[in-house]
């Protein structure tokens, strides 16, 4: 929406449909960003310099603002943890694995949290055997 509107205010032809382009390819995951970020930025370039420029930082902005302050806030609310500490998976992750251990990263942590969700429920096999921290070797709280 953010670029749709952008495009439409610096007068690229086909900004709807270059927004609704940038909507749907955003969705995947990592790389959503940039593929939806390199043609559009391309394609306003060409329309004029100082649009490519605009689009540029647009994107660089709405990534940044994405990454750094959506994600952790959306992936906290998933895997039920603090964004804090999602944003310290993100860091140490970014920083041991590099980019393309993020995701998984942060996946592990909130595995690490709620390891079998349906023993939560009562509906997993092993339910009746107490809670979560019970098990072999482990005594009830």
């Amino acid at each position: 929406m953010i670029s749709g509107v952008t495009l439409a205010t610096l007068g690229v032809p086909f900004a709807l449909l270059l927004g609704v382009f940038v909507a749907l390819v955003d969705l995947l995951p990592l790389v959503g960003g940039l593929l939806a970020g390199v043609p559009v930025v391309v394609i306003a370039a060409i329309h004029s310099v100082p649009a490519g420029i605009v689009m540029l930082i647009v994107f660089l902005a709405y990534q940044q603002i994405e990454n750094h302050a959506l994600n952790p806030v959306i992936l906290s609310k998933t895997v039920r943890l603090n964004p804090f500490w999602v944003l310290i998976a993100v860091l140490v992750g970014a920083t041991l694995g590099g980019p393309g251990r993020r995701r998984a990263r942060r996946f592990r942590w909130g595995a690490r949290r709620h390891p079998i969700r349906g023993r939560d429920r009562g509906d997993h096999p092993r339910a009746a055997q107490g809670t979560r921290r019970d098990g072999p070797g482990r005594q009830a709280r």
